[in-house]
C-alpha cells in the first residue's frame, strides 16, 4: 500500500516518515519503524504494530483503538489525547511517553513499563496497571478508581489529588510517592509499602491497610475515619490535625515516635498492653508481634532516636519476668510462686532466691544427717 509515496509494508523502513492525518484503519505495521514519524491525527483503529518501533514518534490526538502495539516501542512518543480505548499493550515500552489527556479506558496496562510517563489528565477507568512499571510517573489527578494497581511499582510517582477510591493497590511499591489530597476511600492497600509518602489531606475512609508500612509518612490533616490500622506501622508518621479512628484501632498499631492520641508512642506503653492483655489473644498477639519488631530493629531504633537504651533495659527485663513466670508455672509443689505472681517486681532476684531457699529447706527437711 503507498500513501504519500511511502510504501506502507511489514518491515518498512519509515523512520522520520510524514503520515500526518492519513487513515490507516485496519493496516499492517507489524515490525515497521516508525522512529521520530509524524502521525498526528491519523487514524490507526485496529492497526497491527506489533513490534513496531514508534521511539520519538508524533502521535499527538492519533486514533489507536482497538490497535496492537504488542511489544511495541513507544518511549518518549506525543500520545496527548490519544484514543487508545481497546488497544493491546502487552509488553509495550512507554518509558517517558506523554499521555495528557489520553483515553486509556479499560485497556490492559499489566506489566507496561510506563517509568517516569505523563498521564496527567489521563482517563484509566477500569484500566489494568496490575505489575505496572509506574516508576515516578506523573499521574496529577488522575482518575484511578476500582483500577487495578496490585504489585505496581508506583515510587516516586506523582498521584496528587488522583482518584482512587476502591483502587486495588495491595503490594503495590509506593515509597516516596506524592499522594496529597488523592481519594483512597475503600481502597485495598493491605501489605502497600506507602514509607515516607506525602499523604497530608488524603481520603482513607474504609480504607484497608491490613500490614501496610508507613513508616515516616506525612498525614497531616489526613482522614482516617473508620480505618483498621492493627499492624500498621506509623513509625515516625506525622498525623497532627488527621482525623483519627476509634481508640481501639489505635493502640493495636505501632506508632512509636508519632503523634497520635492513644496510640503506642513509646515502649512503656506496649509493654503495658502486652501485660494488661495477656488474657485477649488476639490483642496480646498484635502487640507481641510489635514487640518483636522492635528488638528485630533495636539497634536502627535506637540509632534513629526512636528509642533509648531504657527502653532497651525495660524490654529485656519485660522478657525476664516473662521468662521466670513460665518457670513458676511449670515448678510444681514450689509454694508462694503461682502463675499469676508475674509482675511483682521482685524481678529474677526475688524468684530465684524463693525457689532457692524452698529447695534448700526441702533437702534439709528430708535428710536426717542435714548434710545436703
Amino acid at each position: 500500500m503507498l500513501i504519500n509515496g511511502y510504501n506502507i509494508v511489514p518491515g518498512a523502513n519509515l523512520i522520520g516518515a510524514n503520515l500526518a492525518g492519513f487513515d490507516l484503519t485496519d493496516v499492517d505495521l507489524t515490525d515497521v519503524d516508525l522512529t521520530g514519524a509524524n502521525l498526528e491525527g491519523a487514524i490507526l483503529t485496529r492497526a497491527k504494530l506489533e513490534g513496531a518501533n514508534l521511539e520519538g514518534a508524533n502521535l499527538f490526538e492519533v486514533d489507536l483503538r482497538g490497535a496492537n502495539l504488542t511489544d511495541a516501542i513507544l518511549k518518549r512518543c506525543d500520545l496527548r489525547g490519544a484514543k487508545l480505548e481497546g488497544a493491546i499493550l502487552g509488553g509495550a515500552n512507554l518509558f517517558e511517553v506523554d499521555l495528557r489527556g489520553a483515553d486509556l479506558r479499560g485497556v490492559d496496562l499489566r506489566g507496561v513499563n510506563l517509568m517516569r510517563a505523563d498521564l496527567m489528565g489521563a482517563k484509566l477507568e477500569g484500566a489494568k496497571l496490575e505489575g505496572a512499571n509506574l516508576f515516578e510517573a506523573n499521574l496529577f489527578e488522575v482518575d484511578l478508581r476500582g483500577v487495578d494497581l496490585q504489585g505496581a511499582d508506583l515510587r516516586g510517582a506523582n498521584l496528587e489529588g488522583a482518584k482512587l477510591e476502591g483502587a486495588d493497590l495491595r503490594g503495590a511499591k509506593l515509597f516516596e510517592v506524592n499522594l496529597i489530597g488523592a481519594d483512597l476511600r475503600d481502597a485495598d492497600l493491605r501489605g502497600a509499602d506507602l514509607r515516607g509518602v506525602n499523604l497530608r489531606r488524603v481520603k482513607l475512609e474504609g480504607a484497608d491497610l491490613t500490614g501496610a508500612d508507613l513508616r515516616d509518612a506525612d498525614l497531616r490533616r489526613a482522614d482516617l475515619t473508620g480505618v483498621d490500622l492493627r499492624g500498621v506501622n506509623l513509625t515516625g508518621a506525622n498525623l497532627r490535625g488527621a482525623r483519627l479512628p476509634q481508640a481501639s484501632s489505635l493502640k493495636s498499631c505501632l506508632a512509636l515516635n508519632s503523634d497520635i492520641e492513644g496510640a503506642i508512642t513509646n515502649v512503656d506503653q506496649l509493654l503495658n498492653l502486652i501485660e494488661n492483655n495477656k488474657s485477649n489473644k488476639e490483642e496480646s498477639d498484635i502487640y507481641k508481634s510489635h514487640l518483636k519488631w522492635i528488638e528485630d530493629n533495636m539497634e536502627q531504633l535506637i540509632q534513629n532516636g526512636h528509642i533509648t537504651d531504657k527502653d532497651k533495659e525495660s524490654i529485656g527485663y519485660h522478657n525476664d519476668r516473662r521468662c521466670l513466670a513460665r518457670l513458676a508455672r511449670s515448678s510444681r509443689g514450689v509454694r508462694g510462686i503461682a502463675a499469676d505472681n508475674e509482675g511483682l517486681g521482685e524481678g529474677l532476684t526475688g524468684v530465684v532466691r524463693e525457689l532457692c531457699v524452698y529447695t534448700i529447706v526441702q533437702s534439709t527437711t528430708n535428710n536426717n544427717n542435714g548434710q545436703q
